[in-house]
């Protein structure tokens, strides 16, 4: 259909009838457009399988009953752990991702928090937030906080050395009443190579046991997700009804993405590309095929917006040069086409060896 490899000798062939370049250029606009409507509609057929099979599930930023813990740089830029987020720049965010991409893409800088206290307070956060956060290889930005339950211990652990079990809810570390998983982390890290005496309750009755710990001052258990003692929303679809979620979820995950891309031409955004494995990292370490399936969309949806950027030996270069010739009623030189292409995979090329550069770079930090 298109030679990209600009043979000359093809090209000096007159074009037959079923070519592709034997075909008028508002023909062969629609054409070269189908790689990236099918992985845009690809994507979207995906969605509306996951959302008909799965429905969604999402955690209201009203219902962090306990507060929010904040990154070391969300507390530098005004936060304290235990604040709730209740509006961004007067507008309550719906979920954790609503709240993170509206200060960390759209760039609104004034959020207003209810403190543990009950106070309101507003924080303003600074006009290059977005490059600070890139800067810091963290964009979690924070976590909800919840109580320490204890889902498994693991053997040979100081857990169960003390004969801790599943349940056990822990309510304090020598003599300070605590029971906020992130604030007993917090102390257990600040005690480690020590001995503690260690608070919780067992079906409702208080116990309490002396813990040693090792270097990495960690009890060697696992938590029970905040999910068990915070409501979450869950939002199921019938077929008709997931096609236009679906068509939605697409849709604004195609515009999230593409305002994300802007952060490409600022110094930190440059630094944080990535090749093939940033890519293996979006995967979680065990399979999962939900995650499967939407990390193969959202990698649909990523490869529909790159392959339109204007890039010589992209499909968004071949529009480019079909919308020229549409206005200008003449086609690009052959000369001119084959100097293109060359420019185009190098640009390619340089993106390929800098993205996964960084990659390499990463793992010697």
């Amino acid at each position: 259909m298109v030679d990209e490899s600009m043979d000359t000798t093809q090209l000096a062939q007159a074009p037959q009838p079923w070519e592709y370049r034997s075909r008028p250029a508002w023909q062969r606009l629609p054409i070269i457009c189908g790689g990236v409507l099918f992985n845009f509609i690809g994507a979207i057929i995906i969605y509306i399988g996951l959302l008909y099979s799965n429905g969604k599930e999402y955690f209201p930023m009203e219902n962090a009953r306990y507060g929010l813990e904040f990154t070391q740089l969300m507390q530098d830029n005004g936060f304290r752990n235990g604040d709730r987020i209740v509006a961004i720049d007067g507008e309550a965010p719906a979920d954790r991702a609503d709240a993170v991409e509206r200060m960390l893409i759209d760039g609104r800088r004034h959020v207003t928090v209810v403190r543990a206290g009950g106070d309101t307070a507003q924080v303003v956060l600074p006009e290059d937030f977005a490059q600070q956060v890139l800067a810091a290889e963290d964009n979690t930005l924070f976590a909800v906080r919840q109580p320490f339950v204890v889902h498994s211990v693991l053997q040979g652990t100081p857990a169960d050395h003390a004969g801790m079990q599943p349940g056990d809810s822990i309510t304090g570390i020598n003599g300070q009443s605590l029971f906020i998983f992130q604030d007993i982390s917090a102390e257990l890290a600040r005690s480690r190579n020590s001995t503690i005496i260690l608070d919780f309750t067992r079906h409702g009755q208080p116990m309490s046991a002396q813990v040693s710990l090792g270097d990495d001052g960690k009890l060697g258990v696992s938590v029970m997700p905040f999910t068990a003692f915070l409501p979450v929303e869950h939002v199921r679809y019938t077929f008709w009804q997931s096609i236009p979620a679906g068509v939605q979820f697409g849709w604004e995950t195609l515009a999230s993405y593409v305002k994300q891309f802007k952060l490409v031409f600022t110094k930190e955004g440059a630094q944080s590309l990535g090749g093939f494995a940033s890519i293996g990292q979006l995967f979680p370490t065990a399979w999962d095929w939900t995650t499967f399936w939407f990390m193969t969309a959202f990698l649909s949806i990523i490869l529909a917006f790159m392959n339109i950027l204007p890039i010589p030996a992209l499909d968004g270069g071949h529009m480019a040069f079909l919308l020229y010739e549409m206005i200008a009623r003449r086609k690009p030189s052959d000369k001119f086409m084959e100097y293109a292409q060359t420019a185009g995979l190098l640009i390619l090329l340089a993106l390929l060896v800098y993205a996964n550069g960084n990659d390499i770079i990463r793992l010697f930090k």
